[in-house]
């Protein structure tokens, strides 16, 4: 079999953060929305009983609380995840993996082991900060396009939408 591209992506804070940014925002964009609708509406409710009440009230002074705080982690939300997932893998050093692309199927040498995917079980590819995210069924694998080994980034992209039957988004 012939290798026709090949690349490595340490993952590190960089890589986990590319990660968070692709599912806050193109894959998962409802619940930042919701975060954010929540903290607006909640804002607004405390200045409403703010100004009816004409003093600081309990209920006015939680509900201006409540909303900042649920706005501000909405805002936030891409550095917190990212270190909540690096907390949650254990990453305590970057983590190298290697990727091979053949005609049929590509392979991850991880440090647990190498794995073979084939294209048809791929459901998406996604594209972001210079890196390619492939969604395997319950696996997410992420190639830094920048310094392949073999090929670029975007002759890689062109090589997988027939393989996967479909246009990577």
């Amino acid at each position: 079999m012939t290798c026709e591209f090949e690349g490595n992506t340490i993952y590190d804070e960089a890589a986990y953060g590319a990660l968070v940014h692709v599912m806050v925002n193109k894959v998962r964009r409802t619940p930042r929305i919701l975060m954010l609708s929540a903290g607006i509406l909640m804002l607004f409710s405390g200045c409403v009983l703010l100004f009816l009440k004409k003093a600081l009230t309990l209920g006015s002074g939680l509900m201006l609380l409540g909303g900042i705080a649920v706005w501000m982690v909405a805002i936030f939300l891409e550095p917190l995840a990212t270190k909540m997932l690096m907390k949650e893998q254990k990453l305590n050093r970057p983590e190298e993996y290697r990727y091979q692309f053949f005609a049929q199927e590509f392979t991850v040498e991880a440090p647990n082991g190498t794995k073979t995917v084939p294209y048809q079980s791929i459901r998406n590819i996604l594209s972001a900060k210079g890196y390619l995210f492939f969604f395997v069924e319950d696996q997410v694998y992420l190639l830094q396009t920048v310094g392949l080994i073999r090929g670029s980034g975007e002759d890689l992209y062109r090589f997988l939408e027939p393989r996967i039957g479909r246009p990577a988004s």
